[in-house]
């Protein structure tokens, strides 16, 4: 079965990667968030936070400024700036 796995990149360094249940993105039309099998879709995203639901039932909350998602076939890249 497919999982959710997601990695989250700044200019410095890698600030989040592994497979998570869902995550929520602040993005320029609001907040939405991703489930496993979501169809894929770019967005930029605004200031805000990522929200991400780990597998082991614990919550990470990731400051944005600004960056974008490219998400597809169940794997979440965000590019923040």
């Amino acid at each position: 079965m497919a999982s959710l796995n997601l990695i989250i990149v700044s200019p410095r360094e890698i600030v989040f990667e592994g497979e998570v249940d869902y995550f929520v993105v602040p993005s320029e039309e609001g907040k939405f968030g991703v489930l496993k099998n979501h169809a894929p879709i770019i967005s930029f995203l605004k200031k805000g936070e990522i929200v991400i639901n780990e597998k082991n039932n614990s919550v990470k909350n990731v400051p944005v400024t600004s960056g974008f998602l490219k998400l597809m076939d169940n794997r979440a890249v965000v590019m923040l700036d």
